[in-house]
């Protein structure tokens, strides 16, 4: 008697257990960096529970859900990097049950199990840069908001097979969840809504319910965040639409916008020799009268040919292999007009076309990819089903299939281990220990660690943090006065940015600045004072003394702790 499915239940949650406690282990103390990124998601919960308010007292890019949901569970469990890390492995939880769901709901079992295995390997416990996973990643609004979008689309799986309220209602909150968390994640979910209220006639209830919730939501949004006072910060200018009203060179690489037409050709070159081999292995079911065995043949050509994908996928194994997706989507979304809109097929395409078309444009896709790959992952394990079920010796297609979905995971994981297992330096805080890259690092933060513990207590002296690194801020308690915790160049697009940062600086008169060695040559960048912010650095050079130097390593990584006086420091002495 085979095996019942709810035994091959347990067997696949099993596996998935036995890998994801694999992943835990070797990246364990290890997930997010103590000075780029983490450290906003660290510091600005607190400054919400101190009675600060987000957008008007403290800039922020995203929306404000994640970070009142962080201040909640900091509320109740405790201002500790375990606690955030829990925080994060939740989400992740979340976020790999909704992928199981959504591929048993279109793929049986089998596709249930990929779509979890995939987003496991792939992102929970990724490590392509610094915070590139879900526990303690580069922004919680990122990972948070791929959970409620996963979710709010599940439920509208549902609702489309019921049609009941119950199911319209999650997925519609959800979705406002996910616009309120991170735009670009809600934009995705967004554009499958709209698409589904024409594919499969929705009614005007489903449409009117979904457009008042989101009218309701930006109203209440803009009477609780606009600023009242001519002294806070201004809600749209200022904070969410910061960029694209001040845009940077550094994003229009990143969003691949400087050269896209060599991306796109290079990216359907690399599509159009997959999509051949596979193309390749069905030849023997095109011409079966031509074979005395053709079963055979067709067998072990799409063996071969898988076996060739397998190679190809080998060498490509990351995040980058998500580029391909939105072009699959288009050709997906044009065969399910033509042939059903009603297809799961089309929703599922629109879904990793919107999401994925960043990871599709950008040079750095190992930055973002982590997560907006996450709904391409369903979608390729649909149209990889229906490839199958197309190719000769379906059977054997379907296993092969599923060996290339191991191969991805087996090369991905060999990655991540030895990513982690390079991270050997320990540095203690007062929130828990991180484990960081030999560099010197966390011995320098350390250094400045012990001696800002060795100072008496309250009240505790004011420090901002440049060009990035207020995580230092959480780990000391010295409090940061300013709204501003971010000076690497993006954020300093204009020359009037940076004349608000000093006139806010100048009130507010921090007792330290730190200058860390935040490496800039991503940005095309050296420092602050040097070849970027030249006034934000004369105002520094004038109001400020290097008062002692902590560093280690070799090179030397450096934290520079400057007292507030007022006289002139050389330029070389802000180089990190």
């Amino acid at each position: 008697m085979p095996p019942s499915s709810k035994t091959w239940t347990l067997v696949a949650w099993a596996f998935l257990a036995l890998v994801g406690g694999h992943l835990f282990a070797v990246s364990y103390d290890a997930w997010g960096d103590p000075i780029i990124d983490l450290g906003r998601d660290l510091w600005v919960p607190s400054q919400l529970l101190d009675g600060r308010v987000l957008y008007r007292d403290v800039l922020y890019n995203y929306g404000p859900v994640v970070p009142y949901l962080l201040a909640a569970v900091v509320a109740l469990f405790g201002n500790a990097l375990r606690v955030f890390a829990a925080f994060g492995a939740m989400v992740g939880l979340a976020t790999l049950a909704a992928s199981w769901a959504i591929g048993r709901r279109i793929a049986g079992l089998a596709g249930a199990f990929a779509a979890a295995l995939l987003f496991l390997v792939l992102c929970f416990f990724a490590n392509s840069t610094w915070g590139c996973n879900f526990v303690l990643p580069y922004a919680f609004a990122a990972t948070a908001g791929t959970a409620f979008s996963l979710g709010s689309f599940l439920f509208l799986l549902r609702h489309l097979e019921r049609r009941d309220r119950a199911s319209l209602a999650w997925s519609v909150a959800l979705l406002v969840a996910a616009v309120f968390s991170k735009q670009e994640v809600g934009l995705g979910i967004a554009a499958v809504h709209a698409v589904a209220w024409w594919s499969h006639r929705l009614g005007r209830r489903a449409i009117v319910t979904t457009l008042v919730a989101g009218v309701l939501a930006g109203g209440l949004f803009v009477a609780v965040f606009a600023a009242r006072a001519p002294g806070e910060h201004a809600l749209f200018a200022e904070n969410l639409l910061k960029f694209a009203a001040e845009p940077d060179p550094f994003f229009a690489v990143v969003a691949g916008f400087v050269r896209p037409g060599e991306q796109l050709v290079r990216v359907a070159t690399a599509t159009g020799k997959l999509a051949l081999i596979v193309l390749l292995g069905g030849f023997g079911g095109l011409a079966p009268g031509l074979w005395k065995r053709p079963e055979t043949v067709k067998a072990l050509l799409a063996v071969l040919a898988l076996a060739a994908c397998a190679a190809a996928i080998w060498a490509w194994a990351d995040v980058r292999l998500m580029q391909a997706t939105p072009l699959l989507a288009l050709a997906a979304i044009a065969t399910a007009l033509i042939r059903d809109r009603e297809d799961p097929l089309l929703l599922l395409a629109v879904y990793a076309l919107v999401s994925g078309l960043r990871v599709l444009l950008e040079f750095h896709p190992l930055w973002y990819g982590f997560y907006l790959a996450v709904p391409a992952f369903p979608f390729l394990v649909l149209l990889a089903s229906r490839v199958a079920a197309r190719l000769p010796a379906r059977r054997t297609a379907a296993a092969t299939l599923a060996g290339l979905a191991l191969v991805i995971c087996w090369r991905f994981e060999a990655g991540v281990r030895r990513a982690y297992a390079a991270k050997t330096d320990v540095l203690a805080t007062s929130k828990g220990a991180l484990r960081d890259l030999p560099t010197g690092r966390a011995e320098a933060i350390g250094q400045f660690l012990a001696w800002a513990a060795s100072r008496p207590g309250a009240p505790r002296p004011s420090m901002v943090v440049l060009p990035e690194g207020v995580s230092l801020n959480v780990f000391t308690g010295f409090p940061n006065p300013t709204a501003y915790y971010l000076f690497t160049p993006p954020e300093i697009p204009t020359p009037e940015v940076e004349r608000r940062m000093i006139r806010e600086l100048d009130a507010t008169k921090p007792d330290f600045l730190v200058i860390t060695s935040r490496d800039l040559a991503e940005f095309g960048r050296r420092g602050i004072g040097l070849d970027y912010a030249l006034a934000l650095g004369d105002w520094i050079r004038a109001s400020y003394d290097l008062d002692r130097v902590f560093e280690a390593g070799r090179p030397p990584w450096r934290l520079l702790l400057l007292r507030r006086r007022g006289i002139s420091l050389a330029s070389e002495e802000l180089l990190p």
